[in-house]
């Protein structure tokens, strides 16, 4: 890469150290139009400027290294992320609960509103007793509410909750796995 810069060796090099486009050009004593440019391969920066590179392109040309030191953990990184793991699942698991619980709710207010109410409606209506509707048009707001907050809409939107806790968990178990193995 040291001998043949191309477009790619800036976005490659700001993407590995994390750097915006105005840091990188901060660095190199050029404009961030100027990377922008040459990442886009609109231009080509100066032979200094690229040899202020060299130190940092020597680091992407050794993929092997460059890739252990990413997924290398010390000890303290490896409690963090397996604390995190260990918080994502507990969170998933608990978030499962809640969502069974919610799924209940929801089919007992929808019995309520497609199933009771239609029965007992005629025999308030019958009765003509207004304490039998009042309870009827009360039991009917709360299944309702109840529907809103614990309805399809609340169910998905836990159920995102929970696989994006899923996809972390496995994210996490994915890097302490990669860590152990580099230990080896």
């Amino acid at each position: 890469m040291a001998s043949d810069p191309t477009p790619l060796t800036l976005q490659a090099l700001r993407a590995r150290y994390g750097l915006s486009q105005a840091q990188l050009a901060e660095y190199l004593s050029v404009s961030r139009a100027q990377v922008s440019m040459a990442e886009q391969g609109r231009r080509v920066l100066p032979a200094a400027t690229w040899a202020k590179l060299l130190p940092l392109m020597a680091v992407l040309e050794t993929p092997a290294a460059a890739s252990a030191a990413a997924t290398a953990l010390d000890a303290t990184s490896r409690v963090a992320l397996q604390g995190r793991l260990r918080d994502c699942t507990h969170e998933a698991t608990r978030l499962r609960q809640e969502l069974v619980l919610l799924r209940a709710r929801a089919v007992r207010h929808q019995a309520v509103l497609g199933e009771l109410l239609p029965l007992l409606r005629p025999l308030a209506a019958a009765s003509g007793a207004p304490k039998d509707a009042a309870w009827l048009a009360l039991r009917e707001e709360e299944s309702l509410r109840e529907i809103e907050r614990s309805g399809p809409a609340a169910q998905a939107l836990l159920e995102l909750r929970i696989d994006a806790l899923d996809y972390e968990a496995g994210q996490a178990a994915l890097r302490l796995a990669r860590s152990v193995d580099l230990l080896s």
